[in-house]
């Protein structure tokens, strides 16, 4: 097997916590493991970046916005595009990434809001199905605005892959 990086974190971003594994081949051919869990409050996640910083996650670094649930709370997905954009001219970001529920019941007025708020970002954002997502014609709403709901694409040699967890079929046919 080649390495591409010698050390690199894989992230599970849920609604209050976040789980992080650093994984580190040096040397040898078996890699370490490190695996971590913060709360998403602002203070556990600057102990995140430490911990990353620590454990040598930083070289060739790729930055990410994250936000999520943030229906029926348009003003702080607004405020969000806000701090992004602002964060961006003092530190390049390189993307944003939604991580589901943008809509609260599948309206598709309700994803014209939220992105309409996301189309103000300066970077290039993703936008991943949730389960508020998928209620009443959220299913069809979703895939005319933002395409499949399973898709991966390579951003510096890293690749990213976005799946519909709601879904038993794809959950298995990915990991089994």
């Amino acid at each position: 097997m080649k390495v591409t990086f010698q050390t690199c974190c894989g992230v599970d971003v849920h609604k209050s916590f976040l789980v992080a594994t650093i994984i580190k081949t040096t040397g040898g051919i078996e890699p370490s493991y490190q695996k971590r869990r913060f709360s998403t409050f602002n203070n556990s996640i600057l102990e995140f970046k430490k911990w990353l910083l620590e454990n040598e996650a930083n070289s060739d670094t790729t930055t990410i916005a994250f936000t999520g649930d943030s229906h029926r709370f348009y003003d702080e997905l607004n405020a969000f595009t806000q701090a992004v954009n602002n964060k961006h001219h003092e530190q390049p970001i390189d993307l944003a990434i939604h991580v589901g529920d943008l809509a609260d019941f599948g309206l598709p007025r309700q994803y014209q809001w939220g992105n309409g708020f996301l189309k103000q970002l300066e970077i290039p954002y993703f936008v991943v199905i949730g389960n508020h997502d998928l209620v009443g014609n959220g299913l069809s709403a979703y895939k005319e605005m933002f395409g499949a709901l399973d898709f991966s694409f390579i951003y510096r040699d890293v690749k990213f892959i976005f799946i519909n967890s709601k879904s038993e079929a794809n959950i298995h046919k990915i990991f089994h």
